[in-house]
């Protein structure tokens, strides 16, 4: 089951792969329209990081494409060694496999989500590749990623992460279910994506502050306010 997992994860991230190519630049979609699919996936990998486009829409398509890429490397090893280990006589566990989430190594601790109500925002806090982990979902379109208990603190359960075809991303509190609802579609939740990634590597602390206002690249009016604190340490957002 493990292995149909992988194929099955590995597929959802190829279609996702696709969606976003056919919202791409045209400029940037037509430079990997002639390549193969082994192909385009090297050409994806290949992709540099940053680089002189301006346009964030562009430089987010970009980063997301690569990360996905990436996803879809990754989980084909994944399937790979669950069918050597099978024909060597290895046991496979159940399945380890959920949604697109990344794996989780052991010692990386999970998401925790407080919802602070006196700001009227939610914290964010996690490893740098849990946070990679929720950037992927985002990027992705569909996925949970459950938050951990803290003593003596009222966390949410999870984020629940859904695809739209509406322009922008909303971010809101589903309270009957205590769950942080990210839903947008493909363009703008690669923007918010990146944005989170963007976090995994800010060794210099702080917190990035993601709030709504007049003309904001992707959020829509009435979305929660996040605070997602530094994987590094650094000053707590709460």
């Amino acid at each position: 089951m493990a292995k149909n997992s992988a194929v099955s994860a590995k597929r959802q991230a190829g279609n996702q792969l696709k969606a976003l190519l056919i919202t791409a630049d045209p400029a940037f979609r037509d430079e990997l329209r002639s390549l193969s699919r082994r192909g385009l996936i090297l050409a994806c990998l290949q992709l540099p990081e940053g680089g002189e486009e301006t346009d964030p829409v562009v430089r987010a398509t970009r980063f997301m494409v690569r990360v996905l890429a990436e996803r879809i490397e990754q989980l084909g090893v994944q399937a790979r060694v669950v069918a050597s280990g099978r024909r060597a006589g290895v046991g496979v566990g159940p399945n380890i496999f959920s949604g697109m989430a990344a794996l989780r190594p052991e010692g990386v601790s999970p998401v925790r989500l407080v919802s602070d109500p006196v700001f009227g925002e939610v914290n964010i806090t996690a490893s740098a590749e849990e946070l990679s982990s929720v950037a992927g979902v985002v990027a992705e379109g569909t996925g949970f990623i459950g938050s951990t208990a803290l003593p003596d603190v009222e966390v949410l359960a999870g984020i629940d992460v859904r695809r739209a075809s509406v322009p922008g991303v909303r971010i809101e509190l589903d309270l009957s279910r205590q769950l942080l609802v990210i839903s947008g579609n493909s363009s703008a939740r690669a923007i918010l994506a990146a944005n989170l990634q963007g976090m995994t590597t800010a060794e210099d602390g702080g917190h990035l502050h993601i709030d709504y206002f007049p003309e904001h690249p992707y959020l829509v009016e009435g979305s929660v306010s996040i605070v997602v604190n530094s994987p590094h340490g650094g000053m707590s957002a709460g």
